[in-house]
């Protein structure tokens, strides 16, 4: 118990995920393959920050109950640096991908995103969720 299981393929289909969304996108927004392959670096560049950053967040949980009594004020405020510490590498590496669009691409890739922003806020949201 407590052991993580190593999923054989994982990287493979996290590339294959990556890849597939960049072709996507290649199409939508008919990307260049000098912009393509510069939004292949940004990915792997940001996956492995992003990787590096997970490794040094704290367990919200096991702070907030280092004494007896459970610190709901440390629990969020861990929670909380945790996600920023995450968004900045988000914001970041957007901002890299965001900068070598053109403004005809840019301005469709924003319609893009309300459009499935759109499509996801209207999807019910499931009352039975693990903790």
């Amino acid at each position: 118990m407590g052991q993580m299981i190593s999923c054989i393929g994982c990287e493979k289909h996290r590339k294959q995920m990556i890849e597939a969304r960049i072709q996507k996108l290649q199409k939508e927004l008919n990307l260049s393959n000098a912009q393509v392959e510069k939004i292949r670096a940004i990915k792997k560049e940001g996956f492995e920050a992003f990787r590096n950053a997970r490794k040094n967040l704290k367990n919200p949980m096991l702070e907030a109950t280092k004494s007896p009594i459970f610190d709901k004020a440390v629990f969020i405020s861990t929670a909380v640096d945790n996600t920023k510490t995450l968004a900045q590498i988000r914001a970041e590496n957007f901002e890299k991908f965001y900068s070598i669009l053109t403004p005809e691409q840019r301005q469709k890739f924003v319609a893009i995103l309300k459009s499935r922003m759109t499509r996801h806020f209207k999807r019910p949201i499931s009352a039975h969720r693990p903790i």
